[in-house]
This record gives C-alpha cells, sequence and structure tokens, in this order.
C-alpha cells in the first residue's frame, strides 16, 4: 500500500508542474499537497519540518504574490481577457511545438534563439494579436498587452520556482533517506 501513497504523491507533484503553466491550477499548493502525502501518509519520512515549514512558508508567499501580482500589472495598463489568453495559447505553442525543436538542432545558439521564440517572444505576439483584436487598434494595444504578458511571465516564473524547489526537495529527501 505504501508504494500506491508514493505514486500518488508523485501524480500530485506532477500535476502541481503542470499547474504553474495551467491558470485553474493552484500548482504550488497542489505539490506540496504531494509533500505532505509523501511524508505522513508512509514510513518514508523523509521531510524534516524545517523543509516541510520552508516548502509551506514559500507555497504561502507564492499564494499572497499570485493575487497581488495582477493588481500591480494593472497599473502599467488595465489588460482585458484577450490579452491574458493570447499568453496562455503562446506559452502552450511555445511549449507543444517549438519546445520539441530543440532536439534537431546541434548549436547552442540556434537552441537558445528557440527558446527565447517559444518562451517569450510567442506569448507576448499572441497577446499582442488578442489585445488587437479586442481593443481594435494596434497602436492602442501595445500596453494592455506588455501588462498582461508581464503578469502571466511573473506569474508563471513564481509558481515554477517554488514547485520546483518543492520537488527537488522531495528528491533529494528521498534519496538521503535510503529508500
Amino acid at each position: 500500500m505504501e508504494i500506491v501513497w508514493i505514486v500518488l504523491s508523485f501524480l500530485l507533484m506532477i500535476t502541481g508542474f503542470l499547474g504553474c503553466f495551467i491558470h485553474r491550477l493552484p500548482g504550488p499548493i497542489i505539490t506540496f499537497a504531494g509533500i505532505l502525502l509523501m511524508n505522513f501518509c508512509t514510513d518514508v519520512q523523509a521531510f524534516s519540518t524545517l523543509s516541510l515549514v520552508i516548502c509551506a512558508l514559500a507555497v504561502v508567499l507564492c499564494k499572497v504574490l499570485d493575487f497581488y501580482v495582477p493588481r500591480i500589472t494593472r497599473l502599467i495598463s488595465d489588460y482585458g481577457k484577450a490579452g491574458k489568453w493570447g499568453c496562455i495559447i503562446g506559452s502552450l505553442i511555445g511549449v507543444l511545438v517549438i519546445w520539441p525543436m530543440i532536439n534537431y538542432t546541434e548549436a547552442i545558439s540556434f537552441k537558445v534563439l528557440i527558446l527565447v521564440t517559444g518562451l517569450v517572444l510567442l506569448p507576448f505576439l499572441l497577446a499582442y494579436i488578442g489585445e488587437s483584436v479586442a481593443r481594435r487598434s494596434f497602436r492602442l494595444s501595445f500596453r494592455p498587452s506588455l501588462a498582461a504578458f508581464s503578469t502571466y511571465l511573473i506569474g508563471t516564473l513564481l509558481k515554477l520556482s517554488v514547485c520546483l524547489y518543492c520537488i527537488y526537495t522531495a528528491f533529494e529527501s528521498m534519496g538521503a533517506s535510503n529508500f
């Protein structure tokens, strides 16, 4: 039964990682739930109290900042749902279509160019197109698309860093406990 709990906790961690990119899933909270499940429902007991407290504080801080970042970026410009969805669709296209192209090139400069194109330029471009369609003006849609892109980028990077820290702590603890 312990293997089932471990597999379920890693599935929660993977779901939490995906929640960094999917807007409606609370990624860090699901990842932390996976850590708690692994720590308290198995005999592994791989996490120290300090690492659990640090992960919990990181999750709470991430959730608070995730609440306030859109309000701060709205001070730059008010953006709409079209810009937000443009960022989400652009990043999904960047991850699913452009990211696998890295394996087909040898040069580091082309790999960096592909990463920048897929994860930065494409979401901004689709946010700009979405805001341009919604506002019916290419000239007036630059600032709202920049605000939507910065909100999405800051929120995604913040959630991603917390989830990766929690997952790293889980794997490090599993290796240290001689599981």
